[in-house]
């Protein structure tokens, strides 16, 4: 099923609606929960570069909140932890989530996603600990 409506769900996330990226990130939230590693590549090759750069470009701007582009910036926040701790990320992964959500946590005049970013570096910071962690004691992932 996710191979069969991959490509139609990745296009949504080029859509100049942002309403409709909203809703694709949602799927993709929800896949990642049912699918975990299997969508790895997906998620990494095909999503990350076009919600990345994205969200990199929204972070200079300073949106209402609420605006359509505000409410997607947040709902990315609350998301990407989960999205990639789900899928298995490698550290280089998330190193380049961590780099985007950075630029989130450095901001001011926008506490809610200063608050999200915030959140979501510790949450990859943990997971990331937790597999040093394990790799050190020899049960490598």
């Amino acid at each position: 099923m996710v191979h069969q409506n991959w490509e139609v769900l990745i296009n949504r996330f080029r859509d100049k609606e942002l309403e409709v990226r909203h809703e694709a990130l949602k799927v993709v939230t929800q896949i990642v929960r049912l699918s975990k590693t299997f969508v790895y590549r997906k998620v990494r090759y095909q999503m990350w570069p076009v919600l990345g750069k994205w969200m990199h470009d929204a972070s200079i701007h300073t949106y209402s909140t609420t605006s359509v582009a505000y409410k997607y910036q947040l709902f990315v926040l609350q998301s990407v932890a989960e999205i990639f701790i789900g899928i298995e990320a490698s550290s280089d992964d998330l190193n380049l989530v961590l780099e985007m959500l950075a630029l989130y946590c450095n901001r001011t005049g926008t506490p809610q996603l200063k608050k999200e970013a915030e959140s979501a570096t510790k949450r990859l910071n943990v997971y990331l600990e937790r597999r040093k962690r394990k790799k050190d004691l020899g049960e490598i992932w």
